[in-house]
């Protein structure tokens, strides 16, 4: 519920206006929106300030049922998907693709399942809530084309995983996985066969 009243605040809707769209009272929309904003105070995220060239997605945990993404889309990358698409940066709409890739070599094609967030322009940060514990998720950020025919991505993050809520979620987690969390190995077994290698490359 939070990130459908975060994302009509941020397209500008009035308290009324997301109450009259959600069926909520206004007094639970500012609960609701104060809660947000004392959080994002209270856990002090500060959005990294990137080199001018520099384009980077990143995935943080929030807990077990929660991420953080931030962004920054270089003046460069974005020449280069317009360049791509034979378009203007404007005449897109920009979009993030949330995959669960849980213990598989993730391709860009096989996820077990995945959502999109459309995002109000310029935004450079985004919320996810109501994921499931003990799962790993990425992120990746690109454009809808102006005839509305195709996600195009050109920036991946990197892999999150949720927590366990308790011991009995664990069964998930191999004695590679752990020792990978304890630095013994440089990654887990179902990471090694990942490569980001794709359109996002040939976009460098």
């Amino acid at each position: 519920m939070i990130s459908e009243i975060v994302t009509l605040r941020n397209e500008g809707f009035s308290i009324k206006e997301i109450a009259d769209e959600l069926n909520l009272t206004m007094g639970k929309v500012r609960y609701q929106l104060r809660e947000f904003d004392n959080n994002i105070q209270h856990n002090k995220i500060v959005v990294r300030q990137f080199h001018e060239h520099s384009s980077q997605c990143t995935l943080m945990v929030r807990s077990p049922y929660s991420l953080f993404c931030y962004w920054e889309i270089s003046d460069k990358k974005r020449h280069m998907v317009k360049h791509h698409l034979n378009d203007e940066w404007g005449s897109f709409d920009l979009q993030l693709r949330l995959y669960d890739v849980t213990k598989i070599n993730f391709n860009g094609h096989n996820a077990h399942c995945f959502q999109d967030y459309l995002l109000p322009r310029e935004s450079q940060q985004w919320f996810f809530y109501d994921l499931n514990p003990n799962r790993t998720y990425c992120v990746d950020i690109g454009v809808i084309t102006r005839e509305k025919r195709y996600f195009f991505p050109f920036i991946r993050s990197n892999t999150m995983a949720t927590p366990h809520l308790n011991d009995d979620q664990r069964g998930l987690s191999t004695s590679a996985d752990l020792q990978w969390k304890e630095g013994i190995r440089k990654e887990p077994d179902w990471l090694e066969g990942f490569s980001s290698y794709s359109y996002y490359e040939k976009l460098k």
